[in-house]
């Protein structure tokens, strides 16, 4: 969590008002590593980061929570605007959750 709080910060200083996004392949990878996995995590926090309403986002969360709560801490550290497609701004046209897509 420490890198990913270094990283916003790094570009917010060097890149002020410059939307940036995490790629949701590597938020889970870093997850795994420090929480540990499992299909079930992954699908929901999938689920969880695909859902383009607050509502949704908040329903999957909560699910999220029953299965482990600690996930649903480290995702809450983490602005939503930069992992969740419901906070995305309409400003890049894109809503793209992972990176090499190919």
């Amino acid at each position: 969590m420490y890198i990913l709080q270094g990283l916003m910060q790094v570009f917010d200083e060097l890149l002020h008002g410059v939307e940036y996004r995490f790629c949701l392949r590597y938020l889970y990878s870093n997850c795994k590593k420090r929480f540990g996995g499992g299909i079930v995590i992954r699908n929901l926090m999938m689920a969880t980061a695909k859902a383009t309403y607050y509502h949704g986002w908040e329903a999957n969360m909560e699910k999220l929570k029953k299965v482990n709560q600690e996930v649903v801490e480290w995702l809450h550290a983490i602005p939503r605007k930069s992992w969740c497609k419901h906070a995305f701004s309409a400003y890049s046209r894109c809503d793209v959750l992972m990176n090499n897509l190919s």
